[in-house]
Formats: C-alpha cells, structure tokens, sequence
C-alpha cells in the first residue's frame, strides 16, 4: 500500500468512525437547540439560517423553521422520522400549549389527540416526553414564534 491509498483508506476510517459514534450516541435528549438539531439531521445551521434570511423572512418564521427543524430531529430516531398520521386514530399525537401571562408565554400543558389538529403538522411531537423536552429546551423559539 502506498501513502496515497493509506491516506484515503485512513479518511474512509474516520468516516466510518463518525457514523459509527452517531449511532452509538444516538439519544435525542442531546438535542437542545437548533444547532445540535441540525447536527443531529445532518444539516448545515448557519447555511439554513442564511437561506431563510435571503428569501426575506421573519424573524417570527425564521424562529417557526428553526422550532421545526428541532421538533423533526427529536422525532427522528435511527435516520427514521416519525410523523403524524393522520390516518391512525390510534396513534397519540403530542403538542405544547402555551399561554401568555403578564410575564411572558409559559407552558400552559401539553396535550395529545388522535385526529385533530390545532398546531401544525410539523409541531408535533412523538411522545410525551419529546413534548415536554421541547417545552424546556425549545421555549425561546416558541416566544419568538408565537409573537
């Protein structure tokens, strides 16, 4: 083996490792804000942010993306995303609800319906306790988010 095909071989290794260690650490309680979300999905944050930025959006939708890119990786187990469906009236489906008081919008509750939908698709989260690490984690997107 030469030193060309050694340093390409040894690229492919820590490639390997990488993956092999995103796998290992798989626990998506790691997840707490966008940058970790993104980083766990694979995406470039500060490019993401840039786009949205670029196409001219609000500071209110920006804060919406980023809360769904954090909801989407705390969803996301194994490279699988889980996902409402809206078929399954079996399936719980976990959202938080916020209320504004004088000092600001606290966690109201969370709550979870079959087949109803008060908060977008893409707001939803797995189980109850993915709904409550983002009530804790999330909490200074939804501010901005829900104004």
């Amino acid at each position: 083996m030469n030193k060309e095909d050694a340093l390409k071989r040894l690229a492919s290794i820590e490639e390997e490792t990488k993956e092999l260690k995103r796998i290992i650490s798989n626990d998506w309680t790691t997840i707490t804000d966008f940058h970790s979300a993104c980083k766990w999905l694979g995406k470039n944050g500060d490019s993401l942010l840039s786009k949205w930025k670029q196409a001219d959006l609000s500071n209110q939708q920006i804060h919406g993306l980023m809360l769904e890119t954090c909801i989407e990786a705390v969803n996301t187990e194994n490279g699988k995303r889980w996902g409402p469906d809206w078929n399954n009236r079996d399936q719980y489906k976990y959202y938080n609800w916020f209320e504004k008081t004088t000092s600001g919008w606290v966690l109201f509750s969370f709550f979870s319906y079959f087949c109803i939908s008060f908060a977008g698709a893409a707001m939803y989260f797995e189980s109850k306790e993915k709904a409550l690490h983002g009530a804790k984690h999330f909490i200074e997107y939804y501010k901005v988010w829900l104004g």
